[in-house]
């Protein structure tokens, strides 16, 4: 199958990633940054991802599977909100930031904090890369 792939090896692994990898930062994302997103939720984003770029590899052959994969974090991300605002998780999961240590546990064993500026950093950097990605990607 690669080897009959006019891009080769490289090229193959980068367009058939899109199959797997906008769904699943878009549920990563999601979940790291709020806390009522529900298991549903992310399973559904995760779920719908390969058919929507699957189309779209498709329907447009002549765009870049990069498009393809933006497009497809886009409507995983939709599915991911809506679901979340249809129905929100009822208890919103501890995050390390609120997490106790258990009797008799040492405090210095419990879960680091981590809290919204770091959440936003990381997001931040995510995108950083991205952009530079795009910017001299060319």
């Amino acid at each position: 199958v690669v080897g009959n792939f006019d891009g080769g090896l490289y090229e193959f692994l980068q367009v058939y990633w899109g199959f797997v990898q906008p769904g699943i930062v878009a549920a990563f994302f999601a979940g790291m940054l709020w806390k009522r997103v529900p298991a549903g939720a992310a399973i559904a984003a995760i779920l719908i991802n390969p058919p929507v770029y699957g189309g779209l590899l498709y329907a447009l052959p002549e765009v870049a599977f990069l498009h393809h994969m933006g497009i497809a974090f886009l409507a995983s991300l939709a599915v991911l909100i809506g679901w979340t605002l249809l129905a929100p998780r009822q208890k919103a999961v501890a995050q390390p930031d609120e997490a106790q240590p258990e009797p008799g546990q040492d405090h210095n064993e419990a879960l680091p904090p981590v809290g919204w500026p770091l959440r936003l950093w990381g997001l931040g950097i995510a995108v950083g890369v991205f952009l530079l990605y795009w910017a001299f990607s060319g």
